[in-house]
């Protein structure tokens, strides 16, 4: 991913893309297991 000052935005982008994945789960009429979810704290 490059150099370490990368890492906020790494990391918001990554918890960014799990939300959205999250989203499109639960239109689907999934749920998301993981009580640690980024859509659980984030949302």
């Amino acid at each position: 991913f490059g150099p370490i000052e990368n890492c906020e935005a790494t990391a918001t982008a990554m918890a960014f893309t799990d939300i959205v994945l999250a989203e499109t789960l639960r239109e689907l009429g999934g749920d998301v297991q993981a009580e640690i979810h980024p859509i659980n704290k984030l949302v």
